[in-house]
Parts: structure tokens; sequence; C-alpha cells
């Protein structure tokens, strides 16, 4: 990569970027708690295509419900597909949004390639520990609430059609064909704010058809920030924020929503990421200590969500698709606001 690119996108990063086998079943079901509680929590992830990395053009879904136990000891999860062919494994990896980790928990397989069709009940049971030997540094059970508390997992499918080559198309994924983040089912919906995403918010204004919205739920307690971030027309998407500063204004970053991803990924509209956190981006230059003053900086009118796109090639800022400095952006506002 050029200086020329290396110096846009460091100016995009700086000021703050510091930061065991379930039985298979063959029916179709369908998933509280306060994030204290250390029993009887539930998450879920909503998976898609979408939040691969890279993304997958496909028509699959599914739904991970995965509960704890009411004394702490256990995960008892269903995982329900739809669409999808030819699964052979699926676990619960640790990561960001944006970014491949590995994996931390088996929850099906793996199993033979070229299995066909599913559509329902992949697989349901319960662990009371992590895969022995992870990759993630799970040792125990606690260590995996406290990564999925902290917003730092995901479910993936993987598939195979048990053919050469691989990943040609939907079926044959074996890195992964529907993906979402965990994250905690809560019975208030809290405080809402949302961002307007455009051209013509970035500091300087860029021509784009570009677009977006980033809704943000806060729980009571102020210590789980939800977010869902949704693009139009837009091309290499590979890293979005929550930015510190006014209306107009360039500031640090002080959230990461999702990134650092590839470059070049190509065009896409649709859900972004669904995801959460539990803390601002360690040693970020807004001096955000904990979710708190994170939204005190929303609820003052002083934060934007920015997202930034890179094809990938030299020179940097060639036009829509490779603004590493942001391609749009809007000021984050209380919902009751809007």
């Amino acid at each position: 990569m050029g200086n020329f690119r290396m110096i846009a996108i460091g100016l995009a990063l700086m000021m703050g970027l510091a930061y065991a086998v379930a039985t298979p079943v063959a029916a179709d079901r369908d998933d509280h708690g306060d994030h204290h509680d250390q029993e009887g929590q539930t998450f879920v992830a909503r998976l898609s295509g979408n939040e691969e990395v890279p993304r997958r053009i496909t028509p699959a879904a599914g739904t991970a419900m995965i509960r704890v136990s009411e004394d702490g000891s256990r995960l008892q999860f269903t995982l329900t597909v739809h669409r999808i062919e030819n699964v052979i494994m699926a676990h619960i990896h640790c990561g960001s949004p944006g970014t491949i980790g590995p994996v931390g928990v088996t929850l099906f397989g793996p199993v033979a390639a070229g299995g066909g069709k599913v559509s329902g009940v992949l697989a349901k049971g319960e662990r009371t520990a992590p895969d022995a030997g992870n990759a993630c540094g799970w040792t125990d059970l606690a260590a995996v609430l406290a990564a999925i508390r902290s917003g730092k997992t995901y479910v993936n499918v993987h598939t195979n059609d048990g053919k050469d080559p691989a990943n040609t198309g939907p079926g044959d994924f074996p890195g992964g064909e529907i993906r979402g983040h965990l994250v905690t089912r809560v019975d208030d919906e809290g405080e809402q704010f949302i961002a307007r995403l455009s051209g013509a918010n970035e500091v300087p204004a860029r021509t784009t058809e570009a677009r977006g919205r980033a809704l943000i739920t806060v729980n009571e307690d102020r210590t789980e920030l939800h977010f869902r971030v949704t693009v139009r027309d837009i091309s290499n998407v590979f890293m979005a924020h929550i930015h510190c500063a006014a209306p107009g204004v360039n500031g640090p970053v002080g959230v990461t929503l999702y990134g650092v991803g590839p470059t070049g990924v190509g065009p896409f509209s649709g859900v972004l990421v669904i995801a959460m956190k539990t803390a601002p981006d360690a040693g970020n230059a807004c001096g955000w200590t904990d979710l708190a003053s994170v939204v005190t900086a929303m609820e003052g009118g002083n934060t934007y969500v920015n997202v930034h796109t890179n094809d990938g090639k030299d020179p940097a800022n060639t036009g829509p698709g490779d603004f590493p400095g942001g391609e749009i952006r809007g000021q984050v506002r209380v919902i009751d606001d809007d």
C-alpha cells in the first residue's frame, strides 16, 4: 500500500482507534435478562450472509438462542436455520464485527459435506465448557460468558457441497455462510438514538449516492449499547465508528462498530451489522472511560457515526467506494428529537 493510502487510512484511525456435538433434529422452532445477572440470562444472534467476512450472497438465514442456566453452569442453546444447504459445522467464535475470529465453542458438527437442504432446528443442546484448547483462550464457561456479555462473540454456520473448488455459492461456503453477533435480550427498550448518514455530512463533503442509518439503543443502566447500521448503494465498506465531535467538525474514534474489515469488497445495500458494545474503545481519544460517558456525549449532540470505504488501490479518495476517511456520516440524535 502506497504512502498516500497509508496516510489516508491513518487519518481515519487516528485519535483513538486503539482499541462436544449437538444432535440435529428435524422440526421447525424459533427467542431477557439484566446485564448484571449471572444466572438465567438469554442471548440471541440473527444470522445472515451480510455479516460474514467477506460478505456472502445467500438466501440462508437463522437464529441462535443461548440461555444461561439458573446456576450459571450451563449454556443451553437452540440453533435454527432456513433456506440453507450442506451445513457441516456451527460454532461460537470470538471476534468483533467485520473481523474473523477463531472457534471457541462447537454447537454442531462436523458432519459430512453435501448433506442437502436443512430447515428448522439444526442443533439443540447444552455446553458446560468451551472446546478444549480453543484459540480464544477460553478455559471455562465463565470466560465464554464474559466474552458474550462484552459483545465479542458471534455464531457462524459453515457449509460445504463436497466438491472442488470451494466457495462456489450458497451451500458451499466452508468458512461460513451465515453469521450473527450474540447480544443480550432486554425487556426495556432503553434510550434510543438515530444517525442519518450521507456524504453531505462528511468534512469535507463527499459526492456519493451512498446513504445509511444507525439505530442505537442503550439499556437502562447504561452498560450495553445495542446498534444496527444499515447502508444503501455503497461499496467497499471496511470500517464504521462512533466519533466524538460537533456537526461540521472531524473528531476522533470513540467506539468501533465495524471493522477493520477487508478492502475492495464491492457494492452492498442492507444491514451492515447488528451487535452490541459494553465499553468504548480502550484508550480512545474522546476520553470516554465507560458507556455512560458515551451516552452523555450522544445526548449532548457531540457524536457522529462514520462509515469508511476503501477499494484497496492507490491513490486514495478517488470517489465513491474509496473514501478511507469516511464516505457517509450522520450526527447522533435522541430519537424523541427526530
